[in-house]
Formats: structure tokens, C-alpha cells, sequence
């Protein structure tokens, strides 16, 4: 949890103790907070300082190995491409399988070095040469038909509940491969959204905002950003360069 969150990430490469050169798995931060979730949905959420410590005793003194593959990406054989494979490989394993991460191996090397690249890593590098992406980037996503219009594949958490609970939404989400939910008032009004990212920050001093109201600790995690916006938006009549 240190590591990530001095780097700001979400996810850690997990090497073998005696072979650092050797990749073993991937921890997914959720692989660290099914665990928690789990103590605070079903714990004596009344007493929430005794849920607080046993939290930290029973899951945060836990090892690496305890926590790998719980979650459904990190449960998953390691995928490996070549620096070499053409970017259609990549995108169809980032697309057709639950991974969000492939590593990038330099075999042809004297002593390969191993990337990872990421569904973000492929949308920054598109918005960076978007000028040159064609026609297509002008096309409404209405027209591209990029959503689907059907409630019930959207999943939602209250704006009242309690940001742990939220996650525990999120969670059940995550093995659907969708990592992220909207948060929505008592009449349905989207006030937000939470997403894995909003975890970053986490760690065994700062557990007790998990019990905050989803909205409150959404303001706390992020009040260093520059927008006070807990979410953005686009139509389906915009076009597929503006949500980019």
C-alpha cells in the first residue's frame, strides 16, 4: 500500500523474494480491499474503532501472498507480448479479456527489461496524436454506438451510503469488468462517481474514511484537485474526440 501510494497507482508487479528478475503476479489494490470490505459489510459495523482494528490486525499484517489473485484480473495467467508484436495484439488482449495491464518484454535484448502497459497508457498515447486519428474522432458517440442505452447494466451507489458500502458495490462491479459506479441522490440525479482510483490514497492510517459518507470522502481524497467536479459528463452527441 506504501508503494502505491507514494506513486500514485493502483496496481504493484509482484516479483519472487529470491528472484526479483522473476514477475510472480499482479497486486490490484482491490486484492488488498476485498478483505477490508469484507470485515466492514458483514463486522460489527456498529463499533466502528473494534472494526477499525481488527481490520488492521486481521488484513493489514496479512503478506503479498495472502492477498494475490483475489481479485478477478489478478486471478488471471500473466500476458506477455513482445515489443515487437503489432499494437492489433495488444488492443485485443486489452479488449477481449478481463485485463486492463500487459506487459511488454525485450527479449532481443542482452538483459530484456519488462514493461507494463496500460488501457490508460493507450488512451493518453491516442489523445496525444488525435489530430492525425482521422475522421472517425469528428463521429458523435451516439453514432458510434459506444453505449448502450439499458438501466439495468448501470450500476449505482446512493449518495447516503457509506463509502466502504460503496465500494462493496464497486467490488461485486469489478468482476464485470467495470470499474466504476455512479452515485446517484434519492431521485436518481447523478452527484458522482467511484472508481478504483478513488482508493490511491489508502493506508492503515487513514482507514477510518472508508466509514465516511461516499460524497464526504470523495471531498477528502481529493481536495487537492483543482475542480471541485466529482465527476464529468458527455452526450451521446458528442463526439468521440471530445470524451477523449
Amino acid at each position: 500500500l506504501d508503494v502505491m501510494k507514494q506513486n500514485n497507482i493502483t496496481s504493484v508487479v509482484v516479483v519472487a523474494a529470491t528472484h526479483p528478475e522473476q514477475v510472480v503476479g499482479l497486486l490490484h489494490i482491490f486484492d488488498i480491499l476485498i478483505p477490508v470490505i469484507f470485515y466492514g459489510t458483514f463486522g460489527p459495523i456498529n463499533n466502528t474503532q473494534q472494526l477499525l482494528q481488527r481490520i488492521k490486525s486481521e488484513v493489514f499484517d496479512s503478506t503479498i501472498s495472502d492477498n494475490l489473485k483475489i481479485s478477478s484480473e489478478g486471478s488471471l495467467p500473466l500476458l506477455s507480448l513482445d515489443c515487437s508484436s503489432p499494437v492489433l495484439d495488444l488492443a485485443e488482449q486489452l479488449t477481449k479479456t478481463s485485463r486492463h495491464r500487459v506487459f511488454i518484454n525485450e527479449e532481443h535484448r542482452d538483459k530484456p527489461e519488462l514493461y507494463m502497459i496500460s488501457q490508460s497508457d493507450v488512451l493518453r498515447f491516442i489523445f496525444s496524436r488525435i489530430d492525425g486519428m482521422g475522421s472517425i474522432m469528428n463521429k458523435s458517440i451516439q453514432e458510434l454506438k459506444l453505449y448502450e442505452k439499458k438501466e439495468e447494466n448501470l450500476i449505482t451507489i446512493p449518495s447516503t451510503a457509506m463509502a466502504l458500502h460503496g465500494f462493496e458495490i464497486l467490488r461485486r462491479s469489478f468482476n464485470r469488468e467495470l470499474m466504476g459506479a455512479a452515485i446517484v441522490d434519492e431521485n436518481s440525479k447523478l452527484v458522482g462517481s467511484l472508481s478504483a482510483s478513488d482508493l490511491r490514497n489508502l493506508d492503515r492510517n487513514n482507514l477510518d474514511q472508508l466509514m465516511m459518507p461516499v460524497l464526504d470522502y470523495l471531498k477528502v481524497v481529493h481536495a487537492k484537485r483543482t475542480s471541485s467536479a466529482f465527476f464529468f459528463t458527455v452526450s451521446p452527441s458528442d463526439s468521440l474526440r471530445s470524451a477523449i
